[in-house]
């Protein structure tokens, strides 16, 4: 994350944002603290409450019956050559098949990958 201290972007993890006044682009948290910034990004999941902030209670995920799941491979924890010449050679890889779609997204400047 050096890229983000360079550009001033200051990420606040783990922190509940209870209110978002969106005309002083400010957030409120659970603990009280307020915060101002040029962009306010919450990123809490599919059952999100910063999401009803946005969009409203009515906004509720349903249920389709379909899984996903998430793997992040490190580059330097691969010790297959042949898996590892595949996640060093970033790409977008996406395979459509009967009842399952993979995707694989190299991230970290090819030092990563994410499925």
């Amino acid at each position: 994350m050096s890229a983000q201290w360079q550009l001033g972007v200051n990420f606040r993890l783990g922190q509940r944002v209870t209110h978002i006044d969106f005309d002083a682009f400010t957030s409120s948290t659970e603990a009280g603290v307020t915060q101002k910034g040029h962009i306010i990004v919450v990123a809490d999941g599919l059952w999100s409450n910063s999401k009803s902030l946005v969009s409203g209670p009515r906004d509720v995920p349903k249920a389709t019956g379909d899984l996903a799941y998430r793997v992040m491979l490190r580059l330097d924890q691969i010790e297959d050559s042949e898996l590892r010449e595949w996640v060093s050679n970033p790409k977008l890889r996406i395979w459509i098949g009967l009842g399952a779609q993979p995707l694989g997204i190299p991230s970290e400047a090819g030092t990563c990958t994410a499925w």
